[in-house]
């Protein structure tokens, strides 16, 4: 069972109503069952009207604050859904509790665990008292946070109370999304786009299936793809494409627009154009591949959900496979087969590729086992295989799990991350044997700019995010290469730079812990 979707509206001094407003707006945009306020927002001057503002709105109010300001909040806020008590040290509770009992509060108590709270006790306490009413919440490693934990010391805690307090379960609060201090407050991870900057359709149109495609300076792979999607043999007004241009340069609008009026596609299709912000000096560009799939999926309008990279080609029964698939799987992905670069244009069908001349698996090592496995399921850690490049699931689960986690603005595990939250949801995985093709650009236009290394040191910053948001001590086991170097920017690099060669030293081929 996965918990109420939830979407917390944060505080910053420089907010305006107008901000939280708009707050308000994106997680009714985003679905969110469960509104969660942060009650440091009673600092503002115009507490009042967004007191106001919640209580017009349709979800349940969830209120987060410190043991401290418990009984102005039940004075306040008495008709607040629940309670999210945030603590660091044991005393900060020991007389909460008598309060909540009086009247009668639906609560919990997120422990933000730093380097000075004594774990040992805290887990005697609940283990003891209410060893269900306790979440735990770990902060990302920052060299500016002297009491920040680095990820091997949280696992190490981890270890420590489940063995010592096995009536504790070490997990996040549900629905809570990890915060990274190193994400800019001004950052928009949730943008209102409802119009379109262009737009096809069908008419009589009852949309089963949704495309989400976020795409990148992709315009000519891009129109390929949507010629594949549209020669489908399946009803065009039962399904639709959603692309998202998350902030591209490359004039895809205009090359889309052109292929429209050159080729006059009959289909259902939106694109949506998301500006990138402006990067200031020594700012890496912002990765959005998630946070675009969440964008199409809050203006999809199919029960099933279908994330396709920008550059892969679907075969003419590929809905129809999907549409068998879907009645007894809930979460389908498909066999990705790579089409050699110089075989890789604009205009190239999947009837012109030669099967044995002009395909290959890439990262064959890692993927060539999956692909040729005969039940998903039957892998160990099987959910870690979840791609993107070619997923389908249902709207309702996709959403009911919390979509994909808007901490992940690095390259990596975006995906992986929810694969492991729609298996710790029970839901039945399944690989289709069809064949989806691959574009293949030159390694130089990739994401991590052809370098390995780069990539591995990517995927070192948001493997941590994702054992943080689960607090799962096998997901720290099995990506244990990505844990470590969490000191000085010069150091870390150093540190990586030291594993990746190690490993890479023992296997000539890429290493099979890079999982994409």
């Amino acid at each position: 069972m996965s918990a109420p979707s939830l979407y917390t509206l944060r505080y910053h001094p420089n907010k305006k109503i107008e901000d939280y407003g708009r707050g308000i707006l994106k997680a009714q945009f985003a679905q969110a069952q469960i509104l969660q306020l942060d009650w440091t927002c009673s600092r503002h001057n115009f507490f009042e009207d967004l007191l106001k503002a919640l209580r017009e709105c349709s979800m349940l109010i969830a209120v987060r604050c410190n043991p401290t300001d418990v009984p102005e909040v039940l004075k306040i806020f008495p008709e607040a859904y629940e309670l999210h008590i945030y603590f660091s040290y044991l005393t900060q509770i020991q007389n909460v509790e008598e309060i909540l009992k009086t009247k009668n509060v639906r609560h919990s108590f997120v422990l933000n665990g730093n380097r000075n709270s004594d774990f040992t006790n805290i887990a005697k306490y609940f283990s003891e008292a209410f060893p269900q009413k306790i979440y735990f919440n770990f902060l990302t490693f920052s060299s500016k946070n002297p009491e920040s934990l680095r990820t091997r010391e949280v696992a190490k805690i981890i270890e420590l109370i489940e063995k010592n307090f096995p009536a504790i379960a070490v997990k996040p609060l549900p629905g809570i999304e990890l915060w990274d201090q190193n994400i800019s407050e001004d950052l928009d991870l949730e943008p209102l786009l409802k119009s379109p900057n262009i737009e096809l359709s069908v008419p009589n149109g009852s949309i089963e299936f949704s495309f989400i495609i976020p795409t990148h300076n992709s315009k000519y792979f891009l129109s390929n793809v949507i010629a594949h999607i549209l020669k489908q043999d399946f009803p065009l007004q039962k399904f639709e494409i959603i692309i998202i241009d998350d902030g591209g340069t490359d004039g895809t609008q205009l090359h889309l627009e052109s292929y429209i009026r050159s080729e006059r596609p009959a289909g259902n299709l939106r694109y949506f154009y998301w500006p990138k912000p402006v990067v200031k000096p020594f700012e890496k560009p912002v990765f959005r591949a998630g946070l675009c799939r969440n964008l199409g999926a809050n203006n999809a309008k199919g029960k099933y959900l279908i994330f396709l990279d920008s550059d892969i080609l679907t075969p003419r029964n590929f809905l129809l496979d999907l549409q068998s698939c879907f009645t007894q799987h809930d979460v389908i992905q498909y066999v990705r087969h790579h089409i050699l670069p110089e075989k890789s244009t604009s205009y190239v069908t999947a009837e012109m590729v030669n099967p044995k001349k002009d395909l290959y698996i890439e990262e064959e090592s890692y993927w060539g086992p999956y692909f040729k496995h005969p039940r998903w399921p039957e892998i160990s850690f099987f959910w870690k295989y979840t791609c993107t490049y070619c997923l389908a699931v249902r709207r309702d689960d996709f959403f009911s799990v919390g979509r994909f986690r808007r901490a992940f603005v690095s390259y990596g595990f975006e995906d992986t991350d929810l694969g492991y939250r729609l298996y710790k949801k029970g839901l039945r995985f399944h690989l289709s044997k069809l064949v989806t093709l691959h574009l293949t650009p030159p390694s130089a236009a990739m994401n991590s700019g052809g370098s390995e290394y780069k990539r591995f040191l990517a995927l070192s910053k948001t493997a941590k995010i994702f054992f943080l948001s689960n607090l799962d001590i096998e997901i720290y086991k099995h990506f244990v290469n990505y844990m470590g170097g969490e000191r000085d920017l010069v150091k870390e690099s150093f540190y990586f730079l030291g594993k990746f060669l190690k490993r890479f030293s023992r296997e000539p081929k890429k290493s099979e812990a890079l999982i994409r």
